[in-house]
């Protein structure tokens, strides 16, 4: 899924599609609540913004989400946003149901955690390369028990942030895990966390968001996690839009 080019314009092709001639399989669809207008999703789409009192701690997010959907689009421009947002709060803040009601796209994406500092720094570059236009969460960058883990939570969230910045990951492995060529960055990374720790040169490609418990309006969250249709009505909206 993503934007592909057909007859000289630019495309956001998912399985929910329907384009004269064109059919996608990819397994992915956004859907789209039928008797939601566009425009009355986007009204609605933008309470979001409400949910917490400091309006930057959701604006930012959302427009971040929204520059994800354009990701190759920029690309193809020669300006491929070279940065990560990464949300920052202590366990109960609500940091992770807030990106999760926020980020997905797809049908059956919402409460899911894609991808987290569990998976192996090879698990991750595949998730990004194949994820296409759109947010790849990375959930739970957590204290570490032990120094080997915290090597290795570092090693990650410092390879996640150069392939990134770089657009190219090393050449380690497919989908299938075996061994292949570079792979492309496609997507925008969202991560969440009790604290960030990289060096300083890769702190300025973070673009950091702190969330205090109390912040987020649990009973707005609830209207969202509730009705994914709205968000994902106002996605296809603004896609069409845009095309």
């Amino acid at each position: 899924p993503g934007w592909h080019e057909l007859n000289g314009t630019l495309k956001f092709l998912h399985d929910g599609r329907r384009l004269p001639g064109i059919r996608c399989k990819t397994g992915k669809f956004i859907d789209v609540d039928p008797h939601l207008s566009y425009v009355a999703a986007f009204r609605e789409a933008w309470k979001i913004l409400n949910m917490t009192r400091d309006l930057a701690k959701t604006l930012i997010p959302v427009l971040f989400a929204h520059l994800s959907l354009l990701t190759s689009v920029f690309s193809r421009a020669g300006y491929h946003p070279r940065f990560l947002l990464f949300i920052v709060g202590e366990t109960g803040a609500l940091k992770t149901e807030f990106s999760k009601a926020l980020f997905s796209l797809y049908s059956g994406e919402s409460g899911r955690v894609p991808a987290s500092f569990k998976d192996t720094i090879t698990a991750l570059e595949v998730k990004l390369s194949s994820r296409g236009d759109g947010t790849l969460l990375i959930d739970d960058f957590h204290p570490p028990v032990s120094a080997t883990e915290k090597k290795a939570m570092a090693e990650k969230l410092e390879g996640i942030i150069r392939y990134q910045g770089d657009g190219i990951a090393k050449g380690r492995s497919n989908v299938n895990l075996e061994l292949r060529e570079d792979l492309t960055a496609r997507c925008l990374v969202a991560c969440t966390g009790e604290f960030a720790s990289v060096g300083e040169s890769s702190m300025l490609r973070l673009l950091l968001i702190e969330l205090k418990k109390g912040e987020i309006s649990g009973t707005n969250l609830k209207t969202f996690q509730n009705n994914p249709r709205l968000l994902a009505t106002h996605w296809q909206g603004f896609l069409e839009y845009v095309e």
